[in-house]
């Protein structure tokens, strides 16, 4: 347990007194059962849920992630390679492109 101290106005001394009182336990297991309350009402992270509706829409599994990671990390090495290549060896020629057509 971590503990803190909080200034709190008279009325809510009281209210949490009086719920210490109706619960029978401490003003402490009071107040951390109020806010576990509060917390559950509130609801998940709005983060959290948007990445949990996107991994249901994409039917995304752990496997499926696993190998997406796996697939994204080969073809950044791939990219490193050509890219080690071109610096030993000239880029190909690009072929010169026609002059613009005029419209008449």
């Amino acid at each position: 347990m971590i503990k803190a101290t909080y200034t709190l106005d008279p009325d809510t001394v009281r209210a949490l007194e009086a719920m210490a009182r109706r619960l029978g336990v401490s003003k402490s297991e009071a107040l951390r059962r109020a806010i576990g309350s509060a917390a559950k009402a509130q609801g998940p992270d709005p983060r959290v849920a948007a990445l949990a509706r996107l991994r249901k829409r994409l039917a995304l599994t752990p496997e499926a992630a696993d190998a997406w990671v796996h697939e994204a990390k080969q073809l950044r090495l791939d990219g490193d390679r050509v890219e080690r290549i071109w610096r030993t060896e000239p880029p190909p020629q690009r072929v010169a492109e026609s002059p613009p057509r005029r419209h008449k």
